[in-house]
């Protein structure tokens, strides 16, 4: 055997055992998603008694899994998040007319809020 076919044959090997990894997450991926689905399917079948049409669960079934652990956990979240408030930092439009020493003093502040976090 020549060098260039014992080459070749690692390269071909190496291939096929790529190829084996790649198919075997990929099955893995599709059977995440068919329990994602089939979860969110049930929560809002039950939640407003219809079930999802096929055109959405075919569009479902081409999400990247965190998309579909994300809507899964809105789907049977009984709570609410909070999705913000109000910002609690001080109004900085008229902070250049502020003296210097009063504008260091609210950096500071600022620093050490976020530090303290």
């Amino acid at each position: 055997m020549t060098l260039e076919l014992a080459i070749a044959d690692v390269l071909e090997k190496a291939a096929s055992y790529i190829e084996a990894v790649e198919t075997e997450k990929q099955a893995e991926v599709q059977t995440i998603r068919k329990k994602l689905i089939s979860s969110i399917r049930e929560k809002v079948s039950a939640t407003t008694g219809e079930d999802i049409s096929e055109d959405v669960v075919g569009k479902l079934a081409q999400a990247d899994p965190v998309v579909l652990y994300t809507l899964e956990k809105l789907a049977l979240s009984n709570d609410s998040e909070n999705l913000g408030s109000p910002s609690t930092r001080p109004n900085t439009a008229n902070i250049g007319s502020l003296p210097i020493s009063e504008q260091v003093k609210l950096a500071e502040d600022r620093l050490v809020k976020f530090a303290i976090g």
